[in-house]
């Protein structure tokens, strides 16, 4: 799959413009569906966390940090969460 098809998935899903969704804002209503996304991209195997970070105009550490946050919410438990993931 495509990193467009991931992209465009996520808008679909979310109901975001493209611009919500790659924008900076940190309203959880657009930073928990652009960390959902990083985290499907970081399945391909060979997507990096650099590569996601330039695909997403964000540091590799963002990418990082939006991963563990995807992974700490869904081993909590959490299932409001879970319903983006899913």
């Amino acid at each position: 799959m495509k990193t467009e098809t991931y992209i465009t998935a996520a808008l679909e899903a979310f109901g975001l413009s493209r611009e919500e969704l790659m924008g900076r804002s940190k309203k959880s209503r657009f930073c928990d569906p652009r960390a959902v996304l990083m985290w499907r991209m970081l399945k391909r195997p060979n997507l990096s966390l650099p590569a996601v970070g330039l695909i997403m105009d964000r540091d590799h550490t963002t990418v990082l940090a939006a991963r563990r946050k995807v992974d700490a919410k869904l081993a909590a438990g959490d299932e409001a969460f879970i319903s983006l993931v899913a």
